[in-house]
């Protein structure tokens, strides 16, 4: 099964991390996360991901908590994982904003 990882930088220490694999032509396996280099760490922001069988976005918290879960039924994972990086890119911003305020 083919894997595929690679990083997508983004601006002011934010950049967005694409993990997954291919199973004859589709993505079975798939996590995108929105992350932020802090000091010494890097830090999960939010992360699209198809654990329970379904694409979801989960937001997380400053305490690394789960602060949202979106679920979205109505695509497949290869779409999803095209969802993700283009909705992380445009809306880095706000999801940076979400953490910080919890």
């Amino acid at each position: 099964m083919p894997w595929k990882y690679f990083e997508i930088p983004l601006p002011d220490g934010f950049f967005i991390v694409v993990d997954f694999t291919r199973y004859e032509s589709r993505v079975v396996v798939f996590v995108i996360r929105l992350m932020l280099q802090m000091e010494s760490e890097s830090v999960d922001i939010a992360r699209y991901d198809g654990a329970h069988g379904v694409p979801h976005l989960d937001q997380m918290s400053r305490s690394g908590r789960l602060l949202r879960k979106q679920w979205m039924p109505e695509i497949d994972f290869d779409e999803a994982v095209e969802y993700a990086i283009e909705d992380l890119k445009r809306n880095y911003e706000r999801y940076y904003q979400d953490w910080l305020g919890n």
